[in-house]
């Protein structure tokens, strides 16, 4: 009887560890593998992304200028910024343009809004000459 209940209870513990309890937090339901990549031709859109996905945003920045990208709104009960991956990558001429590239997990069901601006550090956002945004539907 007690083996009975022991089985029980660890079959239960499984089930409700993959994000099954309440429907609502996702972090475990996909792969780390799937990715959705969104680009500055996606700004201003409603995007549909699964639960567990994960985001790469790639901007393209005038880093030797000194601009950069800089996230100004992110909802981050839905959406994580993950760490140590944010970044650029080489772009094909030297001093020219780089891809900056972020990655997002969805961790939760719900809409969230991302919000980016590309500016001097020192110039403050208020001189921004490009804006980012896009919605997240997390299904």
């Amino acid at each position: 009887m007690f083996l009975k209940c022991l089985l029980i209870v660890f079959l239960l513990a499984v089930f409700f560890s993959n994000g099954f309890c309440d429907g609502t937090d996702c972090t475990n339901i996909m792969s780390q593998n799937d990715t959705h990549t969104i680009t500055k031709q996606d700004s201003g859109k409603v995007l549909k992304v699964r639960c567990g996905e994960l985001i790469r945003i790639e901007l393209e920045t005038l880093g030797g200028a000194g601009y950069n990208w800089y996230i100004d709104n992110l909802n981050t009960d839905y959406a994580e910024l993950l760490p140590g991956v944010s970044g650029n990558e080489p772009g094909e001429k030297i001093g020219g343009p780089v891809i900056g590239v972020w990655l997002l997990k969805a961790k939760k069901k719900g809409i969230v809004e991302l919000s980016m601006d590309h500016y001097r550090i020192w110039e403050g956002k208020e001189r921004a000459i490009g804006h980012f945004s896009v919605t997240l539907s997390i299904e």
